[in-house]
């Protein structure tokens, strides 16, 4: 898609302040036409330091949009898009990925595949365990059912129905491409770096590719686009943290259905 804009504003808006007036949302405008997450829906933005990030996502392409290279937007419109019963979606498939977690799956078939998922995972199991305050259970075994505790499941149900729209979605993306709710947690609560969330899902497959080779094209692709992700997920969530009264306040203004 060609650049179709030559000057953009940040907006803080007029019914924000009118709901809150100690709050606001944010929109950017480009010459003039305010930006849509879908035809009825404008894409409000929380914070002005994330409305900036949002700008410098769109103004990284100098003569063509490429959206597979946007996933802060991606991110930022699916979050004001969703209503009560998405919401509720995105909760039960963070649980799902939970029960089924792929950090609490080891490969004991090859000692320094397991060493590295040891190396990589054990520390993001442990921060879960204590923040959920329930033990995180692992196998070696091949299972076709959810290896977590009913008590586990329950403690992660309780602390996802808590989340704003915009961490609820950026946890829930990361846990669908790494295929794993503790890394999701990990990025969502920022206690790990991007470069660790991407060495962690990734980690059987950089494993194979030390061993087996690179495909060009598909393995760093594939990783690139999961870095891009996780990155865009991280700023959402520290966002979210440095300002947590003003995603509550937003959430209250922009999901009014």
């Amino acid at each position: 898609m060609p650049r179709f804009w030559k000057k953009f504003t940040i907006l803080e808006t007029a019914a924000a302040k009118k709901l809150c007036p100690t709050s606001a949302v944010y929109n950017v405008s480009f010459d003039g036409n305010m930006l849509y997450s879908t035809p009825s829906r404008p894409l409000f933005v929380p914070t002005l330091p994330l409305t900036l990030a949002l700008l410098h996502e769109w103004e990284r392409h100098p003569e063509r949009l490429r959206p597979a290279s946007m996933p802060l937007t991606r991110l930022l419109a699916k979050s004001v898009e969703l209503d009560h019963s998405q919401q509720s979606i995105c909760r039960q498939e963070i649980l799902e990925y939970f029960q089924m977690d792929s950090v609490c799956f080891l490969d004991s078939s090859h000692e320094s595949l397991l060493e590295k998922q040891k190396l990589l995972w054990s520390p993001l199991r442990e921060f879960v365990s204590e923040l959920l305050g329930t033990k995180i259970e692992i196998t070696e075994e091949v299972v076709v059912r959810g290896i977590q505790t009913k008590a586990a499941i329950k403690s992660m149900q309780r602390y996802v129905a808590k989340l704003d729209p915009w961490s609820l979605v950026a946890f829930h993306s990361i846990a669908c491409l790494s295929r794993s709710a503790i890394i999701g947690l990990n990025v969502q609560r920022c206690n790990i770096s991007i470069e660790h969330a991407l060495h962690a899902a990734r980690c059987v497959e950089d494993w194979q590719a030390d061993h087996n080779g690179v495909v060009e094209g598909e393995h760093d692709v594939d990783r690139a686009f999961l870095g891009s992700s996780i990155g865009a997920a991280s700023i959402v969530c520290r966002m979210a943290h440095i300002y947590p009264a003003a995603f509550a306040t937003a959430s209250d203004l922009v999901h009014v259905t």
